[in-house]
């Protein structure tokens, strides 16, 4: 209701178009059109790139546009690869969710949550082949395309798990960690009606700027909803978009929940050196961790801290004591 807005209920009536099929070397492409909605008014272009090997597939699943390359080191170690035409059109791909807007115009989902409802749909799909293993599924995605990643497997429980990639603002990174006067870093005033005013989240989560701890809530929640699944959050310490004291702090609390579902080893922190930009090197390490959480191959737990920052730990250094009484 604050953050994103009410998504529509799943379709019951998609169906799938398969528009074209040709050989890349040694992966087969299929171009589908999935319909569905009121009329089957609903459009979404999805993209599959299938590794010539013995199938179900696990699947690496993304809106970052083929451009981009993240699909390729995920195909040579054997995912299926699904692009789904959801994403900001200034990665020079086409945005089919901007017209859902008019199929469902009951609902209010705002921009980011539009792009998670269309991954939503590209699992559905995604369920019907035989060259899929529905219970390997993993999603990413890089900055914006980070926070409608986490959303998406927030809110389904067939994405097995999830890598955000420095979606820090309306991602991993807390709201109440983002307050330019204090962090320096994208806050609801800024992205909802300052310098980067966007639409990306729903217009009544301006009402928070400037008073975001009456939020009543917040993304280690939406992280929670992950839980057990796997869920890494990804970004550099260093970035300008970034907060690594909040990532910590949101990683210590969505991790008691992982603790208490007996999975702590399926959320990993990982704050990397550089800016708020993207080495295709990076891919390894998701498709690593998606290994891990898919019991494919076994690769050690990234939890990376750059102030390990408890309050716990400042009661112990500064001899602090509270009289509550």
């Amino acid at each position: 209701h604050w953050v994103y807005g009410k998504m529509p209920p799943p379709p019951d009536n998609l169906r799938a178009v398969l528009t074209e099929t040709r050989r890349e070397g040694r992966v087969t492409v299929r171009e589908v059109r999935l319909e569905f909605g009121p009329d089957h008014r609903g459009i979404l272009h999805v993209h599959l790139s299938i590794p010539d090997r013995k199938g179900p597939f696990p699947v690496f699943l993304t809106n970052q546009p083929r451009i981009s390359s993240w699909i390729y080191p995920a195909i040579r170690r054997g995912y299926l690869a699904c692009i789904y035409d959801a994403t900001d059109p200034i990665f020079g791909a086409t945005d089919d969710s901007d017209k859902f807007i008019d199929v469902y115009p009951d609902y209010d989902f705002a921009c980011i949550a539009r792009w998670a409802w269309a991954a939503m749909r590209a699992v559905d799909y995604l369920y019907t082949l035989p060259e899929v293993d529905p219970q390997k599924i993993g999603i990413t995605g890089f900055s914006r395309n980070a926070k409608q990643a986490l959303l998406a497997a927030a809110f389904d429980e067939r994405i097995g798990a999830v890598v955000g990639s420095s979606g820090t603002t309306g991602e991993c990174l807390p709201w109440r960690y983002c307050t330019s006067d204090y962090w320096g870093t994208g806050s609801i005033e800024s992205i909802t009606g300052g310098p980067h005013n966007t639409h990306w989240f729903h217009p009544r989560l301006r009402y928070f700027a400037g008073r975001e701890d009456k939020l009543p809530v917040d993304q280690n929640q939406l992280m929670a909803l992950v839980a057990p699944r796997g869920l890494m959050m990804y970004a550099a310490y260093s970035e300008h978009e970034g907060n690594c004291f909040g990532y910590e702090q949101a990683y210590r609390s969505v991790r008691t929940v992982y603790r208490l579902l007996g999975r702590e080893e399926n959320v990993q922190l990982h704050l990397r050196s550089g800016e708020h930009d993207f080495i295709p090197n990076h891919i390894e390490n998701y498709v690593n961790f998606f290994d891990s959480v898919f019991g494919r191959h076994h690769y050690p737990k990234s939890e990376t801290w750059i102030n390990g920052y408890t309050f716990e730990g400042w009661l112990n250094a500064s001899g602090e004591r509270v009289d509550v009484s």
